[in-house]
């Protein structure tokens, strides 16, 4: 087998991967799966960790946050030295959001760092005490991060999400509140917190995140129609929300449709190899790993763009370092072959052992490479 065959045979897998889930690894197309394995899955998990970032600069749809600029260090002692029932809603919010990156060594609002402490959970556990005072007085944001505290386990000794998905059930039916909304449709997705998954509710919930203006929720009602999950199944509705996505700055919304795009053969898209090629591109430099192997494969096949195999090595190799094994893979074979890099046996060897463990035909292309190191050796 020719190595362009070897290559192709990775580049037409991505390339099918129209898998309306946006999937981080390669698989095959329209398989269901749930929401919370996929890429756009992680992301949501991503917003729920980082809730109290986003909160506290005044982020989030359909809140009434306010951007929060720490106070300086003196001010905040005062206030940890003051009995909770003293202190305003919003001293309690910032003294949690001071506590939470202390615990996180994230980056603070003013833009300093905050380096890491040796006990974080000391400081987790400060936070989610002052989140719950500030939800028992009626507050939406301390609510909310308490939620997503509880879901995490962040600040406690085990995750709590039947709590949790009773607050952002609270928040979403009561408040309209629009991040709960997409939390609560993830843990609907999943199962979460609940006796049993329930897409149709998930559908629901995800539909009014969208309509609020969270991002991801817009692939998340895609891939709902495209896969007929929690709603009649639809390749033009999933299209419609797909094209949102994208154009609203989506990176799955983009990887997905690009996916349409590449064959032409769902929801009545007409195939444009060019655009899809572009779409790739802009999801992979928004950190998509599925995308980058995609850019790759597009320049590996002269689809939508020059051939140019080169270029089609350098994304390999981004997208191997995103964790797309298939990527290292046709990597390896490209220094294995000298194709768009130098020929490197020992490169390719090295990469083939990075993957042997995890993948039965890199562990086969491995002895290749090493009986042809050896017959080289021989021939000195």
């Amino acid at each position: 087998m020719s190595f362009f065959r070897r290559a192709v045979g990775f580049v037409s897998q991505a390339l099918k991967a129209a898998r309306p889930a946006g999937a981080g690894a390669i698989a095959g197309e329209g398989k269901p799966t749930r929401v919370i394995d996929t890429e756009v899955g992680k992301a949501a998990h991503a917003t729920l960790r980082e809730s109290i970032r986003v909160l506290s600069q005044g982020g989030g749809a359909g809140s009434a946050t306010r951007p929060m600029t720490l106070p300086p260090a003196s001010t905040l002692h005062e206030w940890n030295q003051t009995s909770l029932d003293l202190l305003a809603v919003d001293q309690l919010e910032v003294l949690a959001r001071s506590e939470y990156e202390k615990a996180e060594g994230e980056q603070g609002a003013v833009g300093a760092i905050v380096a890491k402490v040796e006990s974080p959970q000391k400081h987790l556990e400060r936070a989610v005490e002052l989140w719950r005072e500030g939800a028992s007085r009626g507050s939406i944001e301390s609510t909310y991060s308490l939620a997503a505290c509880l879901r995490e386990g962040k600040g406690m000794a085990n995750k709590e999400p039947k709590e949790a998905f009773e607050l952002l059930k609270m928040l979403a039916e009561e408040h309209n509140y629009n991040l709960a909304h997409y939390a609560l449709a993830m843990m609907f997705s999943s199962g979460e917190g609940i006796e049993s998954k329930d897409d149709a509710r998930a559908f629901v919930h995800f539909k009014a995140a969208a309509k609020g203006g969270i991002l991801p929720a817009l692939h998340n009602v895609a891939n709902c129609y495209a896969n007929g999950r929690g709603v009649k199944q639809s390749d033009h509705n999933a299209l419609l929300y797909y094209n949102a996505g994208a154009d609203a700055g989506d990176p799955s919304s983009k990887y997905t449709l690009a996916t349409w795009l590449v064959k032409g053969t769902r929801g009545g898209v007409v195939k444009d190899e060019a655009r899809a090629f572009q779409l790739q591109c802009e999801a992979a430099q928004m950190g998509h790993p599925a995308a980058a192997f995609n850019v790759g494969a597009h320049f590996m096949a002269g689809q939508g763009v020059e051939k140019d195999f080169t270029k089609a090595a350098e994304w390999f190799e981004k997208a191997s370092e995103m964790g797309i094994i298939e990527a290292g893979m046709n990597l390896a074979n490209m220094y294995r072959d000298g194709l768009g890099v130098p020929k490197d046996l020992l490169k390719s060897k090295a990469l083939f052992e990075k993957y042997a463990g995890k993948n039965e035909l890199a562990a086969a292309l491995l002895m290749n490479v090493e009986e042809e190191i050896a017959h080289e050796k021989a021939q000195r």
